[in-house]
């Protein structure tokens, strides 16, 4: 059986690869390698010689910690029908309607929910799985 180290663990986090999220995906801004290692499906690099590191989309005005997974909250690009959210991979999202779905990963409403390309997944604790997909704003 293998065991892992406290050390082996310091090695990762020391190099600093990502760690993943309680929805075995990682967050906006870890470093990663692929698209299917964020939750996000973004593995990019911001800038020319910089790690790849998962990226955000449909931010639009929102800031991070705004979420109105349950009844109307924070308004988002000026639109009365667009409103914030946040990602599994602890992203703000631009969104217009969210419904209490099981997902880890933004392509999971895609794919398996059949909502529309750019939606996202979001966290809801409203919702029985803890989630939500979120359909982007037009």
């Amino acid at each position: 059986m293998y065991r892992s180290s406290p050390s082996a663990a310091l090695v990762l986090l020391s190099r600093g690869e990502a760690v993943a999220s309680h929805f075995d995906c990682r967050h906006i801004d870890t470093r990663c390698r692929r698209n299917r290692h964020c939750c996000s499906g973004i593995c990019q690099r911001a800038a020319e010689g910089r790690p790849k590191t998962c990226r955000p989309h449909g931010t639009g005005t929102c800031l991070g910690g705004q979420n109105s997974c349950v009844g109307t909250g924070t308004i988002c690009n000026s639109n009365s029908n667009c409103f914030c959210y946040v990602t599994t991979g602890d992203a703000a999202f631009c969104g217009t309607t969210s419904e209490c779905l099981a997902c880890k990963r933004d392509k999971d409403c895609v794919k398996n929910h059949g909502f529309p390309e750019g939606s996202a997944c979001g966290i809801c604790d409203a919702c029985a799985d803890g989630t939500n997909c979120i359909q982007p704003c037009a």
